[in-house]
This record gives C-alpha cells, sequence and structure tokens, in this order.
C-alpha cells in the first residue's frame, strides 16, 4: 500500500456523495466511509491553497459526521513540523458511531499537496476517482 491519505468516491446520488477515506504512513493507518454535500470536497480546495504561509501556518479541514452517534469522518490537519517549514500532516479518523478511530502523523512534499488538491477539485465527475496525498517517511 502507498503511504498518503486517499479520498475515493464510491457512491453519489443528486444530494450526497459517500466517500472512502484511507491513511497509511508506513506503519499505522485506518479507514472510513463517510458521506459529503456535493461541493464539499471543492470548498476544501480552497483551504489548503498557498500552504505554507509561514512557518506557524496551519490549515484544519473536517469532513463527515462528528456526533457520538453519527456516520464516519475525518480531520486533516496540514501544519509545518519546525521553523524551516517542513509539511507534515495529521489525520484522524472514525468509523461510523466512533467504533474505531485512528490518528498518524506523516511528512509530505508540497508538490504532492498540489497533487492533491488537483484530484479533490475532480473527484466528483467520475465514479471510483480519488485524490491522494503521498507521504514519506
Amino acid at each position: 500500500m502507498d503511504k498518503g491519505i486517499r479520498l475515493r468516491l464510491i457512491w453519489e446520488d443528486t444530494d450526497m456523495l459517500e466517500i472512502t477515506f484511507s491513511a497509511w504512513n508506513g506503519e499505522f493507518g485506518g479507514v472510513t466511509k463517510m458521506y459529503l454535500e456535493h461541493g464539499r470536497l471543492i470548498e476544501a480546495v480552497s483551504l489548503f491553497e498557498g500552504f505554507p504561509q509561514s512557518p506557524q501556518d496551519e490549515r484544519k479541514l473536517m469532513l463527515g459526521d462528528f456526533r457520538p452517534d453519527g456516520f464516519g469522518g475525518a480531520t486533516l490537519r496540514l501544519y509545518t513540523k519546525d521553523l524551516a517549514g517542513h509539511p507534515y500532516v495529521e489525520v484522524s479518523l472514525h468509523t461510523e458511531d466512533h467504533e474505531q478511530t485512528v490518528t498518524l502523523h506523516a511528512p509530505f512534499e508540497l508538490a504532492a499537496l498540489d497533487s492533491f488538491v488537483s484530484e479533490m477539485e475532480k473527484i466528483e465527475d467520475e465514479m471510483y476517482s480519488t485524490a491522494f496525498l503521498r507521504t514519506y517517511q
């Protein structure tokens, strides 16, 4: 399995998308399913554009349902680990009813973020399309 974060469109209707969200850093990983409104991933793209602006820059995206009895969800936080601005991602996933949770951290290259953002913009266009943020350890 490739190290990184993957969003995959697995179902849609006129109101909702069903997305699988998986993460693996080479040692630790998880996967969840979640439901999103159409356009939600497009909104997320603008949050990540231009990251990082400074060594203290941090961006956080919450997707899915975070109620204790709700469907799956994920939090994606981009941050820099040091004053040199090395980018890292923190991913927290939880399954339906919070039965399983996982949080992991991984470094990534900024060029990989550009590809991820570009793929997120297109994910609603085709069933089983993916957006992938490659990480390394």
